[in-house]
């Protein structure tokens, strides 16, 4: 064991332990020696103290204070020198029991020199200088920010305190006089993402439209701006219906017969043509790496055939049957006859078993047991393993350690059984949901008495059951509240295809010349009409009506969509399949969503420009004099086709007005803008909010639930120039807590985009603050102040929280691959008595003890292992009850003193995690606080 490892421990206990203590007057005595001080000056000050005590007119306390003095004036009497390090005596009535006396003398050699000189006597022991050299560690402050927002926080030790969270007035926070739309309008991030404006940060990439060609690019950020209101206009269209809600200045671009043009949402007029996006961009760079799962996967230890057979003789040698041998091991007599028939070849209690066996538990584990992971998980993620999620979003549920599906068509569900087992290499339980009788096998599903056609799939795994809550918490939510995971939608296209297929196998029907999927979240609906345009899938959201909550609808009508669907989306279902193919087939190729984005009157100028007249294009008249739209396919063979056909006729070559004119509207029939109708038009008195709108250089615009609307102008500049210092000034406020502190050693500042690095040229703190370093992350709340500390470790390599991280990563590695590791009391007790561990992890402030509990009635003994003893009953009726009583050395022995004793005369390294950090958190939670790393199996 490490001497100062031990020390510290050692010493942070004994700190603990007079924390508690309470005097009934000033009686407590505390004493603080320095290194070097001479111990006879110190014993004359006390002598006279133990005088002046004379003049305390309260008896008791008198006594009690001069026994005190007494007590420690003969304890330096065995010393001939202070110790190296100083020391600190502690002496004084703890009786908890008016009346009675009991003085005790606590004597404290701290692990580092003593700086604090002086004698104390207070209702209490004075023990803040202990504290402060316990928490002698080199202390560093953290600031992650944005343009938006920023988190300043102290690292001390392995301790993270947050100081202060400051929201911006400027970047993200510009109050201004523009344009702007609600805080909840969905946009496309070019990482895959699909966020609400008021998420949205600086520098980060979004879709906009470029007008040049009609294609839709990813373009930065650079500020975000906000207004507050409570008056807005609501714009419905239809063909597709998509919705969008924004102040009345707010302006949107209208198709008319003079070209594209602007019009403030209070200029709008039912009739209008707007602009929206037929196609976003996909993920320009996405990852479907899942390798950080594996941390979630439990794994089991299965027994050979030989350990079985060893197991069985072994019992019989010891004249034990299987309900004696269970009995003992704290199992059940099946689970015992199961392992040695081979019915089952794992058991919960194999240690408690071994242990009563009195076998070697390494050399069995070693020779008798392989280590199986309870769920495969692939590296990547996995088109069978998002359609499992989809289908889980759409009408799944989490039921303790099983997660289950629903759906009408037992077929269905087959499919998705077949998907499990090559996704995670899981098998299904099927079962029909019937309102007389409840559950039955799927295969009854021909009884005639049975009324209901809903069938269940349930997947009986922990491991997996819990994967999906904690890192896909999103699936199993409320309905109300389910949202499409942000590693699904950041995903490659094939498998966030998947997740879509597995949500419309769940909800979504296929009848009445439509794809309809209902749900009753508005999120996730919203979500799946933006998912669907990166495929060119079309699709209109409206909310449906209901009598129970409310529901929202996703439709796809148009034959160019479903069949889009067809290709890339799919369904699994055979009937869902067959009932597409019918609506594709009987579906007119007659397009009301795929309209080109141009006025037939304005294409009718071009034209005319272009030296060409209106009769010219006989298939097109009512088109080209404004009387109606027309799709893109049309277009091509009606307009285009036909113009590059009359250039050719007239010898072939190109006025600049043709040429003009040809580039315009190939640029309109190819591009990914489309134009929609505007249905509806709604003044709103909403409650007082923020409305969000920002600055796109060079673009002028962005998709905003997928119409295309114009930014901010940037005429804002002074003002948000000036908001801009004001917010790097108060983060220079809040580092003001940093300057003074015990062995600071400087500042890391981190977080998304370019304003860190503005920042730090600004220089707004204190000059006494020193910045070691700058990093990128990705959030700016606590997460990323943790992320911050992550990236550090080059700076910071040597910091505890630094070193704790890279022992817990390498611990968890060597868990998960089945390396040089243990962990659970059993297993590192015999790994210590075969001296196999070269690390001891323990986490600070662990109390484990070993209880023998008696049942007061039939006088059995058990024994139980834990931090706390909880009375348990017994078969004759009985409880057990703490041998001697909860005080008895008998009855409670403290284990971990003796693994730690243990380990000091073994010369093995002891290091205590802590749990402030998430790592040292996750360390206690899954391995209950005790871990090893070995030098051999």
């Amino acid at each position: 064991m490490a001497d100062n490892s031990k020390a510290m421990f050692d010493f942070k206990k004994k700190i603990d332990v007079l924390k508690k203590f309470r005097g009934r007057g000033t009686e407590l005595v505390t004493v603080y020696i320095t290194p070097g001080y001479p111990l006879h000056e110190t014993a004359a000050k006390l002598r006279d103290e133990y005088g002046q005590a004379a003049n305390i007119k309260s008896k008791t306390t008198q006594k009690n204070v001069q026994g005190a003095l007494e007590r420690i004036l003969n304890e330096l009497k065995m010393y001939k020198k202070t110790p190296e390090n100083g020391m600190a005596l502690f002496c004084g009535n703890i009786s908890e029991v008016e009346g009675r006396t009991d003085i005790q003398l606590f004597v404290l050699e701290p692990p580092m020199p003593l700086n604090t000189q002086f004698y104390r006597c207070e209702s209490t022991f004075v023990i803040e200088p202990l504290e402060e050299l316990a928490d002698s560690t080199d202390t560093y402050g953290l600031v992650v920010m944005d343009g938006k927002e920023a988190t300043v926080a102290l690292l001390q030790g392995k301790k993270i305190k947050i100081i202060k969270q400051l929201h911006s007035t400027a970047h993200q926070k510009v109050s201004k006089g523009g344009q702007c739309v609600q805080a909840d309008t969905l946009v496309s991030m070019e990482d895959g993402r699909i966020l609400e404006i008021k998420d949205l940060r600086a520098g980060e990439k979004i879709a906009a439209a470029d007008f040049a060609d009609s294609s839709i690019k990813n373009t930065t950020v650079p500020l975000v701006f906000t207004k507050r209101t409570t008056n807005a206009i609501h714009v419905t269209t239809k063909n597709p219906i998509m919705s969008l809600t924004s102040t009345a200045e707010h302006r949107y671009f209208v198709a008319t017969e003079d070209g594209i043009v602007e019009k403030q949402a209070h200029e709008l007029t039912v009739g209008d043509f707007l602009m929206y996006s037929a196609q976003l961009p996909s993920p320009s760079h996405y990852s479907d790496d899942i390798r950080d799962l594996d941390a979630w996967v439990e794994r089991r230890t299965h027994v050979t055939p030989s350990g079985r057979e060893l197991l069985r003789q072994r019992r019989l040698q010891l004249g034990l049957n299987q309900r004696q041998a269970a009995f003992n091991a704290g199992t059940s007599q099946m689970s015992i006859s199961d392992l040695e028939t081979g019915e089952y070849d794992s058991i919960q209690r194999l240690d408690q078993l071994l242990s009563r066996y009195m076998l070697n538990h390494a050399e069995f584990y070693q020779e008798h047991t392989t280590p199986i992971p309870s769920l495969k998980i692939p590296e990547r993620l996995t088109p069978e393993f998002a359609q499992f999620l989809g289908h889980v979003a759409g009408d799944g549920s989490l039921d303790n350690n099983r997660l289950k599906l629903y759906d009408g068509d037992s077929a269905n569900l087959e499919k998705y059984a077949h998907l499990v087992k090559t996704a995670f290499a899981l098998d299904c339980i099927i079962k029909q949901r019937t309102k007389k009788y409840g559950f039955k096998n799927a295969k009854s599903a021909s009884n005639p008495d049975l009324t209901s056609s809903c069938h269940e799939l349930r997947v009986h795994n922990k491991t997996l059951a819990t994967l999906v809550r904690d890192v896909f918490p999103e699936l199993i939510t409320s309905s109300e509240n389910r949202q499409i995971p942000q590693r699904i939608l950041c995903s490659g296209p094939h498998n966030l295809a998947a997740f879509v297929r597995g949500v419309y196998d769940a909800e979504a029907s296929a009848s009445s010349s439509r794809i309809s999927l209902a749900m009753t979240s508005r999120t996730m609906i919203r979500q799946l009409q933006l998912v669907l345009l990166r495929y060119g899938i079309v699709s209109s959201v409206y909310p449906k009506k209901s009598h129970n909550s409310p529901q929202y609808a996703v439709d796809i009508n148009d034959s160019k969509s479903l069949e889009a669907f067809q290709t890339y989306i799919g369904f699994s279902s055979p009937k869902k399949v067959d009932a597409l193919k019918r609506i594709l087939s009987a579906k007119s190729r007659t397009n009301y969503t795929d309209t080109v984005p141009i006025h037939g009157k304005y294409a009718r100028t071009l034209i005319q420009k272009a030296g060409f007249k209106v009769s010219q294009f006989p298939s097109a008249t009512m088109f080209l004099n404004g009387k109606r739209t027309m799709s893109q396919a049309v277009f091509q063979v009606q307009i285009v086709d036909r113009l590059n056909q009359l250039i050719a006729q007239s010898g072939g070559t190109r006025s600049k007005d043709a040429k003009t004119a040809l580039e315009a509207l190939e640029s309109a029939v190819h591009g990914h803008l489309r134009m929609v109708r505007i249905h509806a038009i709604q003044h709103q008195k909403v409650k007082a909010q923020d409305f969000y709108d920002l600055n796109i250089p060079g673009f002028g615009n962005f998709a905003a639930n997928g119409l295309i609307v114009h930014n901010s102008a940037a005429r804002y500049s002074r003002l948000h120039t000036e908001a801009v210092e004001y917010y790097y000034t108060r983060i220079g406020e809040a580092m003001n807590a940093f300057v003074g502190i015990k062995n600071f050693k400087g500042v890391i500042v981190g977080g998304p985009g370019p304003a860190k690095h503005d920042f730090v040229k600004q220089a707004p703190q204190n000059y006494q603050l020193k910045i070691l370093g700058v990093v990128d992350t990705g959030y700016t709340d606590e997460y990323g102040i943790r992320e911050t500390l992550e990236k550090s470790d080059e700076i910071i390599a040597s910091q505890e929280a630094v070193v704790e991280k890279k022992l817990m990563d390498n611990f968890m590695r060597e868990v998960s691959t089945g390396g040089l590791t243990a962990y659970g009391l059993t297993d590192i007790q015999a790994k210590l008595a075969n001296k196999q561990i070269d690390k001891l992890l323990v986490t600070e402030g662990l109390e484990l003890k070993k209880f023998t509990g008696v049942c007061g009635q039939c006088k059995k003994e058990k024994i139980v292992y834990g931090e706390v003893y909880n009375p348990q009953d017994c078969s004759c009726g009985g409880k057990f009850e703490i041998k001697g009583g909860p005080d008895s050395k008998e009855g409670v022995e403290d284990v971990m003193e003796s693994l730690l004793a243990t380990a000091e005369q073994q010369g093995v390294t002891v290091i205590f995690i802590s749990k402030d950090t998430a790592e040292g958190a996750q360390f206690y939670a899954t391995f209950r606080g005790l871990g090893a790393f070995l030098r051999y199996k």
